[in-house]
């Protein structure tokens, strides 16, 4: 790992190693990030959850922006 980059096993390493001791040397954002992140929700993070699967699994099955019919937008000439 550099100082600009980690390396694929650096980062799985992050997220799945030991839990990082503050006093470790790593950046402290970085330390209250992993925290974080390895944290588990809270009811209240969950709200919506199953409403924001569905509009993603529908915004996926759709496909990429601009893949479907043409629309015409006003004020365009096409």
């Amino acid at each position: 790992m550099n100082a600009r980059r980690l390396d694929p096993e650096a980062a799985e390493w992050l997220l799945g190693g030991p839990v990082v001791d503050p006093g470790s040397g790593w950046p402290q954002p970085l330390v209250r990030l992993l925290a974080a992140v390895r944290a588990a929700p809270r009811p209240a993070e969950l709200r919506g959850e199953r409403a924001a699967v569905r509009g993603f699994r529908a915004a996926f099955a759709a496909g990429p922006p601009g893949t479907g019919p043409a629309q015409h937008h006003p004020g365009s000439t096409g």
